[in-house]
C-alpha cells in the first residue's frame, strides 16, 4: 500500500514539473505568434486590427503594428459589429486582434450569423488572445 502511494506522489510530482514547464514556455510562444502577426498586419490583409489598450502587452503590440484600420477593443461588441462594422457584413473580410477571448468569441459569432468566418486563436497572457477571424 505504501509503494502505491509513493507512485502517486512521484506521478503528480511530474505533472507538477510539466505543468509548470508548459506554462514557461508559453509567453515564449505568445511573443513569436506576436512577430508573426505583426509581419502580417504589416501589409493589407488584414482589414480591421482590434487592440484591448487595457492590456501592457496588447499596448506593446499596438505600437509597433501601425495599422490604418487599428481599432481600440471595446466593451460592447453588438454595437460595434452593428455600427462601425456593418459594411463588413455582406463583404469579405480579414479581423485580426489582440483582445479578451470574450470580445473575439462575441464578434466572431456576431459576424458568423452574415457569413462563414474561420476563427483562430492563442492565448498570449493570462487574459489575453492574438486571434483572427476571416470569411470563408
Amino acid at each position: 500500500m505504501e509503494l502505491d502511494a509513493r507512485r502517486v506522489l512521484v506521478s503528480r510530482r511530474r505533472l507538477g514539473l510539466c505543468a509548470v514547464g508548459l506554462m514557461a514556455l508559453t509567453p515564449l510562444a505568445g511573443q513569436t505568434a506576436l512577430r508573426q502577426v505583426v509581419a502580417d498586419t504589416a501589409d493589407s490583409s488584414v482589414d480591421r486590427l482590434f487592440v484591448d489598450t487595457r492590456f501592457e502587452l496588447a499596448r506593446q503590440f499596438a505600437k509597433q503594428t501601425v495599422h490604418p484600420s487599428q481599432c481600440v477593443a471595446r466593451a460592447e461588441v453588438a454595437a460595434l459589429w452593428y455600427g462601425e462594422l456593418s459594411a463588413y457584413a455582406e463583404s469579405s473580410f480579414v479581423f485580426a486582434g489582440i483582445t479578451t477571448e470574450s470580445f473575439a468569441f462575441c464578434l466572431n459569432q456576431l459576424a458568423n450569423e452574415c457569413r462563414a468566418t474561420a476563427f483562430a486563436s492563442q492565448r498570449v497572457g493570462r487574459d489575453l488572445h492574438l486571434w483572427t477571424i476571416h470569411t470563408r
